[in-house]
């Protein structure tokens, strides 16, 4: 009897055993997803305020229609040179009326050095400014149509709540679910003393962060 009792418990610890190599390569597969995400993020979305490439940009104007509208939300990344044909975002010269405004138009002529010549398609003649590649802040690299609702939408104390609501219970379920398959037909520890073995719970908090675009660009 003994001895068919220690069978029946081998087959199960070697079942569970290789239950346990599924689940962590699946844990190892994730992690390797999330890590080539997160590398993707720094290297090419990161905003420039944390010293990444990307800039932000919320269209305001129909100068640029019809390849972009009022109310886009235009992910503009920094490159070392740029031509003619490239759709930008540039900040006119201080030194120069209207200095430090934000404008996205598109290169229709100049160089880096003289200063580079743009006109929105929407547009008859060309802008009054000049601006040389360290006032340009990056060409169109992703474009989200009327994103501006759902950056005006994320920033209400409604809008955070929920989501931070929904991530806290995705959270709280999947945990659950991993308890539940953990627990459930699992052979059971022996202690000597003959209790059983001590579990914590892990408290878990989310936070959920706001996405500011680096302003407003006149098109």
């Amino acid at each position: 009897m003994r001895s068919l009792i220690d069978i029946t418990r081998r087959a199960s610890a070697r079942r569970w055993s290789s239950r346990d190599r599924r689940t962590s390569l699946r844990g190892t597969l994730f992690a390797l997803v999330a890590a080539c995400v997160a590398l993707a993020w720094v290297l090419t979305l990161r905003p420039a305020s944390l010293g990444g490439p990307a800039s932000y940009v919320l269209v305001s104007g129909d100068s640029m229609e019809p390849a972009l509208h009022d109310g886009d939300l235009v992910i503009a990344r920094r490159h070392d040179a740029y031509a003619v044909g490239d759709i930008v975002a540039y900040r006119i010269p201080a030194d120069e009326v209207g200095g430090g405004l934000l404008i996205i138009h598109r290169i229709t002529g100049g160089n880096a050095t003289r200063g580079f010549v743009l006109q929105g398609d929407n547009r008859d003649a060309s802008d009054l400014w000049r601006p040389r590649r360290e006032d340009i802040l990056g060409q169109r690299l992703v474009i989200v149509p009327k994103g501006a609702r759902l950056i005006f939408l994320l920033r209400t104390p409604i809008a955070a709540a929920t989501l931070a609501g929904i991530i806290a219970f995705l959270i709280t379920v999947r945990s659950a679910e991993a308890k539940s398959r953990s627990s459930s037909g699992r052979p059971r520890a022996h202690c000597s003393s003959g209790g059983t073995p001590d579990t914590r719970n892990a408290n878990l908090s989310t936070k959920v962060s706001k996405l500011e675009p680096e302003a407003s660009a006149s098109s």
